[in-house]
Order: structure tokens, then sequence, then C-alpha cells
């Protein structure tokens, strides 16, 4: 079983006919059925169940596709990996931003590095907290740009790059904590669990699972929304709540087990430097 093997098969099932794999790898159709079958002798067993106009995997060629994929993507990813140590200005970040930090990257942080680093491309991997530091774990991302709070986990590395005061959006002037208990709030569900402890007697009229949506609610007058400052401020009508000690922090996140390309490692330099 070789490398070259595993890509045919995998491309075989992929495409699902051994005539669109051979299209699809650019050789003729004998040498390729061939390839598979020197692997299916090796392993001593059909991979495939061959039908009139496509292939289906066997039980045992199903495990052996997931895993010749995880085989051909870290050997690509070793590729570009080998590359980057090469080639520190130019590249590929695989970062992962939560949505409601979009903005904020990109006016604090990329929009400078893009100049630095005209070189640099980007994989952008959108989610919530809990997705992108999954992410990381994974080997999907390199970095992961979230907001706190969230699980300690002794495999990530946190550099807290911002603290940002809470602010409601929607009211005709600042409140109070306890003012808070008598209007319709509009909260993400992140942050549900603080203010339940918080307040005695919350009316939660909308609870959601983006920053964003809270804020076009809020905008539209169904209740008082509840958002960090790096959200809330660009809002018109939107105020510091007076008495909170709540904070949300902006924090960049990375593997202590994981490659980081030396692309990543200019960008985690460059916030450092910030």
């Amino acid at each position: 079983m070789n490398l070259k093997q595993l890509q045919i098969y995998k491309t075989v099932v992929e495409q699902g006919t051994m005539s669109q794999a051979a299209k699809t790898l650019h050789m003729s159709q004998p040498p390729l059925s061939l390839q598979i079958k020197q692997l299916e002798e090796e392993i001593g067993a059909p991979l495939l169940i061959r039908g009139s106009r496509h292939v289906e995997c066997t039980e045992l060629g199903d495990f052996l596709y997931h895993r010749a994929c995880t085989i051909c993507d870290l050997v690509q990813n070793t590729k570009q990996e080998l590359f980057d140590q090469q080639h520190a200005k130019t590249g590929t970040i695989h970062l992962g931003i939560v949505s409601s930090l979009q903005d904020y990257v990109l006016d604090t942080w990329l929009h400078s590095f893009i100049k630095m680093y005209p070189k640099i491309h980007y994989e952008l991997f959108e989610g919530n907290t809990y997705t992108c530091l999954d992410a990381v774990r994974h080997h999907i991302i390199e970095i992961a740009v979230v907001r706190s709070p969230f699980p300690k986990d002794s495999s990530l590395q946190m550099i807290q790059t911002a603290m940002e005061n809470f602010y409601t959006i929607g009211s005709t002037k600042p409140l109070t904590v306890e003012e808070l208990n008598h209007v319709p709030l509009i909260i993400y569900r992140r942050w549900k669990e603080f203010f339940d402890q918080l307040l005695e007697t919350p009316n939660y009229f909308c609870v959601s699972d983006d920053a964003r949506t809270c804020m076009q609610w809020a905008q539209r007058g169904y209740g008082i929304g509840l958002a960090p400052a790096s959200i809330a401020k660009k809002e018109d009508n939107a105020y510091p709540i007076q008495d909170l000690s709540m904070q949300s922090n902006i924090c960049i996140v990375t593997s202590k087990n994981n490659y980081i390309s030396n692309s990543a490692k200019a960008l985690l330099d460059y916030i450092k430097n910030q």
C-alpha cells in the first residue's frame, strides 16, 4: 500500500466510477483499475462493489476511504507547512473568527497586517466561540479569535488582547442593573447564565445564538439588547450599563500541541506588539 494507491482509491470513491476517476486523475482506466486490484490483493478483501453504473464501498472499503482522506490531508498539510517554514511572508493562515468580532479583527489588526504581508492568504473559519475552539483542537485552524467566557482547556494557549464593558442597545438613557429587571431583554445565549445570576427577575424577550441578531432585534425596537462595546458602540442609542462589573475579553487562542505556520506566527507577533 502506498500514497499513490490511496489517492487513486479516494478519487474512485468520490467520483463514483472508474472512468470518471481516471479522467480526474488524467490517466487511462486500465492502470487505474490495476492499482485498485493490487490494493485489494494486498489487503486480501474486496474494497469496492462494482455496479453497472457506479461503485460502492464495502464495509472495509469505507474504513479505508476515511483513513485515506486523513492520510492525504496530512500529506498536503505537511507540504504546505514545509513551504511555510521557508517562506514566512507567504503561505496561508487558517484563522477562525467569531461573527461578532469580524469588524474588530479587520479594523484593529488585519487591515495593517495585510498591507505588511500582501502575499499571505487566508482560510477563514467562521463560527461561535465553541466551534472555533474545537477547530483549533482538531488542527482545522491555527488561530481563533473569540470572546470569553469559555471553559479552561490545558491544551490551549490564550492571549487576552482587550476587555470590553457591556452596553445596552435600544434604550433612551443609560440603565442600571436594577432597571434591567423591568425591560424586555434581547440577549446572546452565551451570556444568559451570567445575567440569570445577576438579575432578580429577568424578562428575556429573545435569546439568540448570534450577537448580530440581538442587535437587529434591538434596532427594531423589540427590546433592550445587551452586547460588548465593540458591537454596541456602532449604534446611536448604545449606553454602558452603569453599575455592571462584568467584562468580555477578546482572546487569541492557539493550540499548545499543534503546528503553527510561520505566517501565523507573524500574525501572532504583530498582534502581541500592538
